[in-house]
C-alpha cells in the first residue's frame, strides 16, 4: 500500500567501478500531489482508496489484491480474469518464447517454448532438453496479484526444473501485469515502452513508475524483472537520507 511518498539516498564506494556513488530511489512528487493525481484515475483504481471515516490524511492505496479479498475491487479483478483468458486462447496458436539460466548447472541458458494446452494449461517445452519442463494451471487475478503463479509440482522433477520454473514464472507474471502478452510474445524482450499500453491497462503500478525516480518502483512482486524495481545498493555505504513526504 502506499500513503506518502518516501525519498532514499545512498552513499558509499563502489569497488567495481572504482569510484565513489550515490544512488537514489523513491517519489519525484509531494504527497498532495501524488494523492491528487491517484484520485483522477477513476475506475475501478479509485476504489483502492481507504480511509479513516473523516481523516483524510489517512487516506492510503491498498493494492488489487488486498482490495479483492476485502470485496473492493470487483470490476479490476473481473478486467484481469478477462485478460488472463484472452491470453491463454491467443496462446492456443502462438508460441511463447522465453530463456532462463540457473546456477544448478552452471548458469546455462534454457530456452523454452510455451503454448496452452488442450486442457487450458501453458505449458513450456526446452527446446533443446525434453526432459525439462513445466506448466502453469490457469491463473486467477488473485494469483496474478499475488504473485503467486506457480508450476504444476508434479512435473517438478529437479531442483534444476524448480529453478527454471520460477524464473519463467516471474516474466510471465510480470508481463500479466504489464498486458503485454497480447502485444509480444517474447518474455524476454523488456520493451518498456509497451509496458502499460494495453487494456486492461494496470494503473496502479503505471501509477508509481509514472512518479518514481528514473521511473523505477517496486509496485507488485515480479517488478524485478526487466530492471523495472526500484532496488538501489551501494558497496560500503558512507551515508544515507530518507527524506519523508516526496519532492518540494
Amino acid at each position: 500500500m502506499f500513503q506518502f511518498p518516501i525519498q532514499l539516498t545512498l552513499k558509499g564506494a563502489s569497488p567495481a567501478r572504482k569510484e565513489d556513488v550515490t544512488e537514489n530511489a523513491g517519489f519525484t512528487a509531494d504527497s498532495p500531489t501524488m494523492h491528487a493525481a491517484y484520485r483522477a484515475l477513476g475506475s475501478p483504481w479509485q476504489s483502492l482508496i481507504v480511509q479513516a471515516e473523516g481523516v483524510p490524511q489517512s487516506a492510503r492505496m491498498i493494492a488489487p489484491y488486498h482490495a479483492i479479498k476485502r470485496g473492493l475491487f470487483a470490476d479490476g479483478e473481473k478486467e484481469m480474469n478477462t485478460y488472463i483468458g484472452d491470453v491463454l486462447d491467443h496462446y492456443k496458436n502462438v508460441d511463447l518464447t522465453v530463456a532462463h539460466a540457473c546456477p544448478e548447472d552452471q548458469g546455462k541458458r534454457h530456452s523454452f517454448i510455451g503454448r496452452t494446452n488442450t486442457a487450458g494449461m501453458l505449458v513450456f517445452e526446452d527446446k533443446d532438453d525434453p526432459n525439462i519442463g513445466f506448466q502453469f494451471e490457469k491463473p486467477t487475478a488473485v494469483t496474478v496479484y499475488r504473485n503467486e503463479i506457480k508450476a504444476d509440482k508434479l512435473l517438478l522433477l529437479s531442483e534444476l526444473n524448480a529453478c527454471l520454473s520460477k524464473g519463467v514464472a516471474a516474466k510471465l507474471g510480470a508481463a500479466f501485469v504489464r498486458t503485454t502478452l497480447l502485444i509480444n510474445s517474447n518474455l524476454d524482450a523488456c520493451v518498456t515502452s509497451q509496458f502499460y499500453t494495453s487494456a486492461p491497462i494496470q494503473k496502479y503500478a503505471k501509477f508509481f513508475h509514472d512518479y518514481g525516480i528514473n521511473n523505477k518502483a517496486y509496485s507488485y512482486g515480479y517488478d524485478d524483472t526487466c530492471d523495472q524495481s526500484s532496488y538501489i545498493v551501494v558497496d560500503d555505504p558512507t551515508a544515507v537520507t530518507i527524506t519523508l513526504g516526496g519532492a518540494k
